[in-house]
């Protein structure tokens, strides 16, 4: 793709790109600002006793009455979208024959949690470490998201049976998992520091297919994630908690849960931040607009070679000089 072509996909974001990854971590900051829509009975839970994650928050941002709400930990937003890269990756790497290359066989072999090369796209973007030799640190950070609605509204206990293989008859109930319900919305923001615009482009596309989150995926834990608002700036903007909060008290006002409303807060955000007249708030179009030049930025497409070349390249680059 030429530079012609990324100007007009990402127009509005010009300015908040590097042209390559840097191992310094730049004060370019966006902001994607996400409605996580819950489809299915999801666990969010960290410990063997099954029970969900919680936390005591503010009711809402101007009401502090002390209220239970079911939290989203950034690191389990975080894993099923570095997992779904890496896969969306190894598409990529077959499709151009990328591995023919001796030059590109070191990101082959590599492993989420157990054998990471630090030289591919996803290391380089989502953070990797390997003890005494490397440790890059993410440049996509997710923190902790706080559940729209509390608690008491979310749980539903879920009671599973065994089956008789002879009878084909349910027996005595054998346990029951904690679960929230399907229709769930949780508030959420990755936050991308110094980022490419093919990075930027492989992010939104990880996070637009990535749909199995919380435990036990296999049965339980689909989710549809919602882009609502786009900031940038040289500094994050807001923080989950006061998007949820923010959100919670917009339902009091009776405002509809819409880009427009979240632009609003973003406006009033942007009032608080360091340098306020660089920070830029995305309109609805715009929003659009950006989605759908990443969805229109094929990169299984044989003239997406290159720009998929150019992602590796600058990640074998970025690896080197943090390895030493």
């Amino acid at each position: 793709m030429n530079n012609q072509q990324n100007q007009g996909r990402f127009q509005a974001l010009q300015g908040y790109f590097e042209s390559e990854p840097q191992p310094r971590l730049s004060a370019k900051t966006i902001q994607l600002i996400l409605l996580r829509e819950i489809h299915d009975f999801t666990m969010l839970r960290t410990e063997a006793t099954g029970e969900l994650n919680t936390a005591i928050t503010p009711k809402s941002i101007t009401d502090h009455t002390p209220t239970l709400r079911v939290v989203f930990l950034g690191s389990k937003q975080k894993a099923p979208e570095t997992r779904a890269m890496r896969a969306e990756l190894e598409e990529y790497f077959s499709i151009h024959e990328l591995f023919e290359d001796n030059k590109y066989k070191v990101m082959e072999k590599c492993e989420f949690q157990k054998d990471l090369c630090c030289t591919c796209p996803r290391c380089i973007l989502m953070g990797a470490a390997i003890m005494g030799k490397a440790n890059i640190k993410h440049r996509a950070i997710y923190k902790t998201a706080y559940s729209l609605l509390p608690f008491e509204e979310l749980e539903t206990p879920i009671t599973f049976n065994a089956i008789n293989d002879a009878s084909m008859k349910t027996g005595q109930a054998l346990g029951a998992f904690n679960t929230i319900t399907g229709s769930t919305l949780v508030p959420s923001i990755v936050s991308i520091q110094g980022m490419t615009e093919y990075e930027f482009a492989l992010l939104i596309k990880t996070i637009i297919k990535t749909k199995d989150y919380g435990a036990r995926t296999a049965t339980f834990g689909s989710v549809r994630n919602n882009f609502v608002g786009i900031v940038a700036g040289l500094e994050q903007i807001i923080t989950p908690l006061e998007l949820t909060l923010e959100l919670y008290q917009a339902i009091n006002d009776k405002k509809d849960i819409s880009v427009n409303t979240t632009k609003d807060i973003l406006e009033k955000y942007k009032g608080f931040a360091s340098t306020p007249d660089k920070v830029k708030v995305f309109t609805s179009d715009e929003i659009i607009n950006t989605l759908k030049g990443v969805r229109d930025w094929n990169f299984f497409d044989s003239n997406a070679k290159d720009d998929v070349i150019r992602m590796c390249d600058h990640a074998l680059a970025f690896g080197k000089t943090v390895r030493g």
